[in-house]
């Protein structure tokens, strides 16, 4: 997707519409459909990485997305250059090192504390994979990791719960909303835009995704994905530093 040119003034905050209309560009790219993971993995191929929250939500989440083929640090480690994970988690880190092998590994807090480990090298990504909408506060958030390490990181990619997803107006039908209870936020393509604009960074690519690949099992629902792009379940958004 394409954000047009003159959207950039309202993602500045230097026009304002109380009715604004954003008129996406779609591409080719736009109606095919990937996963989330295998997105982020086709765009950092050969590249130097920090893969933040690494860890995923908890040990038992990690685990079961293992068994599974769908932790999104192993797939990035086999494809990246050099792949740095950094996570909270003192825990998950330590099992990674202990259990799992993984060295390049770290227990960081990189907004509260200038990481030694990012800023002693330079990278061609950070990436943020289902983390923005966990966080209280993403503006502030995403703007400390900007101000920290434009020196040293070349491009972000973030991935967040689109809003207008297919199983959210279902569920809305029926009088019910299904969520991640941890999340504090629904994007849509202009505020996940918005949100990295304001935070110092600039849009380059916008993309819609479906969550897991092995999720596309029906023929009428890949049909309606396929020409409905805004219609997946995610949004992944690269910008500069």
């Amino acid at each position: 997707m394409n954000l047009p040119p003159h959207s950039l003034k309202y993602l500045q905050d230097s026009k304002f519409a109380s009715t604004y209309q954003l008129d996406l560009e779609f591409d080719s790219d736009d109606h095919r459909l990937y996963s989330r993971i295998e997105w982020l993995t086709k765009s950092v191929v050969n590249k130097k990485i920090v893969h933040l929250g690494c860890v995923d939500h908890n040990l038992e989440t990690l685990k079961k997305k293992i068994n599974k083929n769908q932790w999104l640090h192993a797939q990035l480690d086999k494809v990246t250059k050099r792949c740095l994970g950094i996570d909270i988690n003192e825990e998950g880190i330590d099992y990674l090192r202990a259990e799992l092998g993984y060295k390049d590994v770290k227990a960081e807090n990189i907004v509260t504390e200038h990481s030694p480990s990012i800023a002693g090298d330079d990278w061609d990504y950070i990436i943020l994979g289902e983390v923005v909408e966990h966080m209280d506060n993403p503006t502030e958030f995403l703007s400390a990791i900007h101000k920290h390490y434009q020196n040293n990181i070349k491009k972000i990619i973030i991935t967040v719960p689109n809003a207008f997803a297919l199983k959210n107006f279902k569920h809305a039908k029926k009088g019910q909303e299904r969520i991640n209870s941890d999340h504090r936020y629904w994007f849509t393509p202009f505020t996940a835009c918005k949100l990295l604009t304001v935070s110092g960074y600039k849009v380059t690519s916008l993309r819609s995704c479906g969550g897991n690949k092995d999720k596309f099992r029906s023929f009428f629902k890949n049909v309606k994905l396929k020409k409905s792009p805004l219609l997946r379940n995610g949004l992944i958004i690269e910008a500069d530093f």
